[in-house]
């Protein structure tokens, strides 16, 4: 590895009401990291009533592009700051911690890739399941899952990025954290658990105001489904009829 390289950087991609938040933790969090030369890199996907001179920092290299999904922001955002970091702390927008937690996180990475513990809901999540026979998404291992990390909080060594060449950005909403999940389980790289005390994940915080639950989004969602389910599951016949019937019926289903 470079020695000329910093140990970690941080990575958000922006969208929605997220960017609210992103505003709000400048003082406290980003200048913080600031004043250590710890380098950030925004990707914003829009959707948000903001100018770019809000987000201008000297210390903060901010990207802007058209939403093409979240793995595509986080591809961008990764493969900048891995120019100059050996590990990225990919972050959503509406995370809420303690900066000293964050820094003690990046201090200590030393694996390809690991999930931060976040609480949701009062409920503390890392590591989720992905049943491949039934579709099922629960917080329990059960037969024929598979294990997936938790979007809101990871790191990911440059080694690893470039060697899986970063997200599927073919899945624009959903579903990309279980495609990346089984692209590592594939190379046979262990999904390392950080546990952590003060992450806490506003969980559709990163939304436009009033789109959650849309006719557009649960389109999308069952897109990105299918699309998971011919590459990882071309044999299951169920999660076709599943994920077709949640297409069709998206329109219904987000009027309501």
């Amino acid at each position: 590895m470079n020695s000329d390289l910093k140990k970690f950087g941080v990575v958000v991609v922006l969208y929605g009401k997220g960017a609210n938040d992103v505003l709000r933790n400048y003082p406290t969090i980003f200048e913080k990291l600031n004043t250590l030369s710890i380098p950030v890199v925004l990707v914003d996907h829009g959707g948000h009533q903001f100018q770019v001179d809000d987000f201008t920092r000297g210390y903060i290299t901010y990207l802007a592009q058209k939403n093409k999904g979240f793995g595509s922001g986080v591809n961008l955002g990764c493969r900048t700051l891995f120019q100059s970091c050996e590990y990225a702390i990919v972050l959503n927008p509406d995370l809420h911690f303690s900066v000293e937690e964050l820094l003690n996180v990046g201090a200590n990475l030393d694996k390809p890739f690991a999930v931060l513990e976040t609480q949701e809901g009062g409920i503390k999540r890392a590591i989720r399941y992905f049943n491949g026979l039934t579709g099922v998404i629960s917080d329990q291992f059960s037969a024929f899952s598979v294990p997936y990390f938790n979007g809101a909080a990871f790191c990911i060594s440059k080694e690893l990025f470039e060697k899986t060449e970063g997200f599927d950005e073919k899945f624009f909403l959903y579903f990309e954290d279980i495609d990346f999940s089984m692209q590592i389980a594939r190379l046979s790289i262990p999904m390392d658990l950080i546990k952590t005390n003060s992450f806490v994940h506003e969980v559709g915080g990163s939304q436009i105001e009033g789109r959650t639950g849309s006719s557009f989004i649960q389109k999308s969602g069952a897109k990105s489904a299918l699309r998971l389910t011919c590459k990882w599951f071309p044999w299951n016949l169920w999660l076709y009829i599943r994920y077709s019937l949640k297409w069709l019926m998206a329109e219904f289903r987000g009027s309501r």
